[in-house]
Parts: structure tokens; sequence; C-alpha cells
């Protein structure tokens, strides 16, 4: 590979070096859009643990590398200096508590604030690499991350009026601690239509999904389980979907470029 590739990658992979992932079912959805890319035509892919408290601790125990300088020995360059703070990227799925935000809608994040401090804010700026994807179907919106899974429609919309958002998640501001300039991405998996199951019981203190408990909850509303069900099931196609978007937007040019 020439110089001129090397350095080429460098600052396209700089738009997003890594892509987090809550882990699970999430997780599995973005590598499935990565399957076609190869190992050195991919972001690195991390999972992180579901929920607030348990993914800001895994964020606050990383320890992230940046790559080796790339050098041209007949030239004698050297590649620019590794911006971390721009190469990360959250991906996932979300709720939405406006109308406007319907099932399986992409959106991508400009501000993030948490629910029990709300104001620890953060506003993000997007890269239009990303705002401008076909399959982003929402201008950049207001999130807010909660501490705790919110699953009544009355709850969204008090949160809707309270808090002026558009979309919930639970792990946002733990990576924006870390990376403030990152970018997050996510697909709507639950919206006004109708509550889903309580899932305030359904994951460990360490973000793990609890089988039995799930069981439960869904056992006790199962038409909520249904309705979570299909829109997970909707929401994570469209992940990957999205994932495959951004990576081939992102990486595609490198393709154009000779040795």
């Amino acid at each position: 590979m020439s110089y001129l590739k090397q350095l080429k990658s460098v600052n396209r992979s700089q738009l997003f070096r890594r892509i987090f992932v809550p882990q699970g079912a999430e997780f599995a959805a973005v590598q499935r859009g990565l399957r076609d890319r190869s190992l050195t035509d991919r972001p690195e892919v991390i999972a992180i643990p579901a929920g607030l408290t348990p993914a800001d601790r895994f964020f606050r125990g990383l320890t992230i590398s940046p790559p080796p300088a790339l050098s041209d020995p007949a030239e004698g360059h050297q590649s620019p200096s590794f911006d971390d703070a721009n190469s990360s990227l959250l991906l996932g799925l979300c709720g939405s508590v406006s109308p406007s935000l319907q099932l399986g809608t992409t959106i991508v994040y400009r501000s993030i604030r948490r629910q029990t401090q709300p104001d620890e804010y953060y506003s993000l700026n997007p890269p239009d690499p990303i705002v401008k994807l076909a399959e982003i179907q929402a201008t950049p919106v207001d999130a807010l991350t909660v501490d705790l899974a919110v699953c009544s429609v009355a709850d969204k919309q008090a949160i809707a009026r309270d808090f002026d958002v558009t979309a919930i998640d639970m792990e946002s501001i733990a990576l924006v601690r870390r990376f403030p300039q990152a970018a997050i991405v996510r697909v709507v998996s639950d919206d006004l239509a109708g509550d889903i199951p309580d899932l305030s019981q359904a994951f460990d203190d360490r973000g793990n999904l609890q089988p039995i408990a799930l069981a439960a909850a869904f056992a006790r509303q199962p038409i909520a389980a249904v309705r979570l069900i299909r829109g997970s099931l909707m929401a994570l196609d469209r992940l990957t979907a999205v994932t495959r978007a951004i990576v081939t937007s992102c990486f595609c040019d490198d393709q154009k470029i000779n040795d």
C-alpha cells in the first residue's frame, strides 16, 4: 500500500475509528452490518454494558491507544496526529417520546442530557457524512439519558414535556463523558403507540440481561411484550442497514486511490 493510500485511510477513519454498541442483540445487529467488510476495511466494534451506571463504569476504565504513526520511508513523511476525540460512534436502539419519531426511525443526536442531573448537558456536532445519509430519517434531535427504563406512554410524554427532548436511551451520557465529540446514531425501537413491559428488573448491575426476569416481565404484560418484540426486531433490522451504510460511506473512497 502506498503512503498516499495509507494517509487517505487514516484521514477517513478519523471520522470514526471505533463503534460502541450496547451488548447483546444490538451488538449482533451491528456485526451483521459489517459482515461483508474485510477486517482492514472496517472500524473496531466494542460492546458496552446496557444501562447508564454499568456503561459509565465501563468508559471510566477504558484505555484506548492511538494507532502507530504512518510514514513513507522514501519521502520521510509522517501522517497527521490521531485525534481520538473525533473518532468514536455509538450505534444502538432508543425510545421515542415524541409523535414525530415513530417506530424504526433512524436518528442522529445533536445534544444529550441526563434525566436525574439535567444540568449535565452536551451539545454534539455530528459529521455531515452521517447526517446526510439517506438512512437517517430525521434531522438531528435532542435526547435524554435515563437511569431506569421508561416503559409507559404516560412517563414518556412527561419526559418530553419536562425536558423538551424527542428520544431517550440509557448509555449516551456515559459515552460523551469519555468522548465529548463522539457521534450518536440510534434507531427507535419503541414509541408512543403503547406501553412496553417494565424492564427495570431485567438487567443486573453489570448491564447483563437476565432471561428469567425478562420472561417474568413479558408474562405479566403479554400484549406489551409482543409490541416490544416486534418493534425491536424492526429496529434491529434498520440498525444493521444503517451500520452498512455508514461504513460504506466512510470507506468506499479508499478503493478509488491508486498505488
